[in-house]
């Protein structure tokens, strides 16, 4: 009696359903994990749905001093991209004192139409939206930031009209 104990040359070895099994258990495993880890990643707790802040909240801009002078000899500021990439502001001193008088605001005009432009106008006197529609120097009918003055350095913040309350330590009044 001829007992065979290996497999005939040229034909692979047979498996057993062991394996087989165990490697479709784990490849299922593997699929679910990986639609887990999908769902967390897309929907998971760290992520904020209702603000997305790519940038920092607070935009310090410099030395008071220096940023006064700027303005009084060039004109306001137009800074074209802060925060998250589609928000151009302007900034503003209106103050012989350089504690007080900062002004920051949109340099986007209230909708319609959308991604109007504010520009300052060529007398530097006030500010012109792609429409026609027309602004103060105070950016008084724009989108306001709140600005605060601590020691030499101005800020602005960035995302205090998505909050409850500002990261800087100024009150809703204007100081100046």
């Amino acid at each position: 009696m001829i007992v065979a104990t290996d497999p005939p040359p040229g034909r692979p070895e047979p498996r057993s359903r062991t394996s087989v099994r165990t490697r479709v258990l784990l490849g299922t495993l593997a699929f679910l994990a990986a639609v887990v880890l999908l769902v967390l990643v897309t929907f998971g707790p760290a992520r904020d749905r209702e603000v997305s802040n790519l940038g920092d909240d607070v935009f310090d801009l410099g030395n008071t001093t220096r940023i006064a002078a700027e303005i009084a000899d060039r004109g306001p500021i137009l800074f074209p991209d802060v925060g998250e990439g589609n928000r151009p502001i302007w900034v503003n001193h209106l103050s012989p004192s350089v504690d007080t008088g900062w002004v920051a605001f949109s340099a986007l005009a209230p909708a319609p139409p959308e991604d109007c432009l504010v520009e300052l106008t060529d007398d530097e006197q006030q500010f012109v939206a792609c429409d026609g529609r027309t602004f103060p120097l105070d950016g008084e009918g724009l989108d306001q930031f709140v600005v605060e003055v601590d020691g030499s350095i101005v800020s602005i913040d960035l995302n205090f009209a998505e909050r409850d309350e500002p990261i800087l330590g100024v009150d809703d009044e204007d100081d100046g």
